[in-house]
């Protein structure tokens, strides 16, 4: 029985110590490799931007070096030499749609399994340039960006140097990448609760309602209100999204009752946080909240 035990454990190390390396190299570099940023093909003009918004700033910005920061769930997010700015590659893998087998036939539960998946992950880079685009055409300053990059192009002469997570640089030419850049941010809720300030705390109260307010108001739906304090910061002290992935447009918010449902789903992580935290500070969002519906117009 010991011999076959380490017959079989010679036989089966090497195959071990492979998973683990690799295991160890993707949790190094947080899996990002180059090959895994979304580019972009084929023009496409239903993503058409206007291409000298922020060009000239944004061309000054790139010059810099980019050093990789985290990652989100669809991004892999580089921060700036100077830390005023983060550029965002989408990560490419979230797209990738052979490893359903969508021609290999299944039981009709595994067949609707796979469908569902299947379909959402085909569509999911139409809807992130969408949202992209609306961020950048409707609420840039709310959204801290400087550039959206939705088609290929030619207007960015240089490379752009980025480093992974253990400094190794990368020479990128990015007319033909999907990037986001936007003004770093600080998150709102960190600056929130270090603060002992009550008046900047209503200030920032008011702040967050008024991000909210813009957007909603612009009949744009934010799909990725969830759990995560993360998705918004402060910029200038002015509240802002940092996560633009989930937006979509919706007529309906031109509506009373459309705009209020959207208001009350877009700050229901707050007041939650308030209640468990500060209950008293409830009566600053009920009422402001009060106040945008008595002032709504359709």
């Amino acid at each position: 029985m010991k011999k076959r035990f380490i017959k079989l454990s010679k036989y089966f190390l090497p195959y071990i110590t492979l998973v683990l390396l690799i295991f160890l190299a993707i949790k190094r570099t947080d899996g990002f490799k180059t090959n895994l940023i979304t580019r972009l093909n084929q023009k496409d003009l239903k993503w058409q931007l206007d291409a000298d918004v922020n060009l000239e700033e944004t061309k000054t910005v790139l010059s810099q070096d980019f050093h990789y920061l985290t990652r989100g769930r669809e991004c892999f997010i580089f921060e700036s030499a100077d830390k005023k700015y983060v550029l965002k590659f989408f990560d490419s893998s979230r797209y990738y749609t052979k490893c359903f087998f969508p021609k290999t036939k299944l039981p009709k539960f595994l067949d609707d399994y796979r469908k569902k998946h299947y379909n959402r992950r085909s569509t999911k880079l139409q809807f992130n340039l969408s949202s992209a685009k609306l961020a950048f055409d409707r609420l840039k300053d709310d959204s801290a960006l400087l550039f959206v990059n939705l088609n290929p192009t030619n207007v960015f002469e240089n490379k752009v140097k980025v480093s992974n997570k253990y400094g190794k640089i990368f020479s990128l030419d990015i007319n033909n990448i999907f990037f986001i850049l936007q003004k770093k941010c600080d998150i709102f809720y960190q600056v929130y609760e270090k603060t002992k300030d009550e008046a900047f705390k209503t200030y920032l109260i008011n702040a967050f309602l008024e991000m909210v307010h813009n957007r909603t108001q612009k009949l744009i739906i934010d799909d990725d209100i969830g759990k995560k304090r993360k998705n918004w910061g402060l910029y200038n002290n002015k509240a802002v999204t940092i996560d633009i992935g989930r937006w979509y447009f919706d007529e309906k918010l031109a509506t009373f009752e459309g705009y209020k449902k959207e208001m009350l789903k877009a700050t229901k992580i707050l007041r939650k946080y308030l209640s468990e935290n500060e209950p008293d500070k409830l009566t600053i969002v009920n009422e402001g909240l009060e106040k945008y519906f008595n002032d709504f117009k359709p």
